[in-house]
């Protein structure tokens, strides 16, 4: 009871402090900073899912399905164009900013050389492996849109690289309007595209390859926009670099490499997914997957504020941030368990009515699904958390081990199930991810308990 009317005093504090305008202290600096994020939350996953819904209009299950092994296999070598950048590029800022901006400057220096080699090799192996991808794995033809999905790679890694910045400065409106921009390109330019090539009666391949093409060309102006914001808004053109130690840059690699094992499960499992059972099924069971799993993810990352609350979380200590941090836990978990209800009850109309009776295989899909609505936003309040308290040596072989379980287990499932038929490899596929995931949020609940 008291827990409830704690709450109840906290959420008329903040409604008291927007009515007022009033965004001092962390508490103010939260809620506008949550604003934008939330804005961001729902342009991103808005913007995605509907995104998705025209494109799975447009091209149908098949070539949907091959548009989205495409992606998962571009986003899979993207995971590795980061490295943990991201994080410590946050980590190191954040803690500077106020106090030595020519130390901000040394960092955004060293870790850029570091981001800007890490991609293009992660782009060079895509190019490498392309081949071998798309005629002896998948056996489809998607070779040439794996070749421009690395120039796609480029463009994401570095535009995330400027994103870090925005956020490390607690800007979060220049991430919500370059936002804006992707998603109103892509939702625009690449309908439109395939509408008008579609006369030609071109094969599903050429249309797979016009899409990353002109995503790759989004991307890069993505990048040149969020470039342009970011550094104009730090402003340290004038500012004198000071020179790291071989200590500082040896501190720096150490938390980027234990940040990537924290991390990369995540990534890597938001992806595998789909290459995974991609040898197993028909392309159009991979189009399915991925119309019920698309409106599971945009739903659920709209409850993710980890974001925002992670330079917080860095600026507070001890039993202040331990309280901090449960309030909002306590907040996440009931609208997760919400939208989770939601989903549940509602599969049948989502599905019929966003994409249409050529998706009717996806609505037992999208009730499997549904429960990694609990899971995704808590997997990020947490990991944010844990990082946020520095202490990342206890942590690494559980997380290792979660991210073996993350491939292992559903690629075990599907590869027995698929015997029994396409719809049953899904199946094994959608246990083996809600398993996994339920282990790593149990992992993350029990190191947070001990660091």
């Amino acid at each position: 009871m008291g827990l409830i009317k704690e709450e109840e005093s906290s959420i008329k504090k903040i409604f008291g402090k927007v009515l007022r305008r009033d965004f001092s202290g962390n508490t103010g600096l939260a809620i506008k900073n949550s604003a934008y994020q939330f804005s961001s939350n729902i342009v991103q996953k808005l913007g995605s899912l509907v995104f998705v819904i025209i494109l799975a209009r447009i091209i149908l299950p098949e070539t949907f399905g091959l548009y989205n092994l495409v992606f998962s296999t571009i986003m899979f070598f993207y995971v590795f164009s980061d490295a943990g950048i991201y994080g410590t590029l946050v980590y190191f800022t954040s803690k500077s900013l106020n106090r030595n901006k020519g130390k901000v400057k040394a960092y955004i220096d060293y870790l850029f050389k570091i981001k800007f080699f890490v991609v293009l090799m992660s782009a060079f192996a895509l190019i490498i492996l392309a081949k071998f991808i798309a005629d002896s794995y998948y056996r489809q033809p998607i070779f040439l849109a794996l070749i421009a999905g690395s120039l796609y790679i480029i463009f994401m890694g570095l535009q995330n690289f400027y994103l870090a910045i925005s956020q490390a400065n607690n800007n979060f409106k220049n991430p919500f309007f370059k936002e804006i921009f992707f998603q109103i390109s892509r939702m625009i330019v690449i309908p439109a595209a395939i509408l008008y090539i579609r006369k030609f009666n071109l094969p599903n391949q050429t249309i797979v390859l016009t899409i990353f093409i002109i995503l790759a060309i989004i991307a890069g102006l993505s990048m040149s926009l969020m470039h342009f914001l970011s550094i104009k808004d730090l402003n340290l053109q004038k500012i004198k670099k000071a020179n790291l130690s071989k200590a500082e840059k040896a501190k720096i690699r150490k938390f980027m490499i234990n940040l990537v094992l924290i991390t990369s499960s995540i990534l890597i499992l938001g992806n595998i997914d789909k290459i995974i059972i991609g040898p197993f099924v028909p392309p159009e069971f991979v189009g399915y997957y991925s119309a019920a799993f698309s409106l599971v993810n945009a739903s659920a990352f709209l409850l993710v504020f980890s974001d925002v609350f992670f330079p917080i979380f860095l600026r507070i200590k001890g039993k202040r941030l331990e309280q901090t941090f449960k309030k909002v836990a306590l907040a996440t978990f009931f609208m997760s368990f919400f939208l989770f209800s939601f989903l549940l009850i509602f599969a049948t109309p989502l599905v019929n009515i966003i994409f249409g009776v050529n998706y009717i295989q996806s609505i037992n899909m999208l009730r499997m699904l549904a429960f990694l609505a609990l899971f995704f936003p808590l997997i990020e309040l947490y990991t944010s958390y844990i990082i946020s308290k520095g202490n990342l040596d206890k942590i690494k072989k559980v997380v290792f081990f979660i991210l073996i379980i993350s491939i292992v287990l559903p690629l075990i499932l599907v590869k027995t199930l698929s015997v029994y038929g396409n719809s049953m490899a899904v199946f094994g596929l959608i246990m083996g991810v809600l398993i996994s995931k339920a282990a790593h949020l149990g992992s993350l609940m029990w190191i947070s308990k001990r660091i």
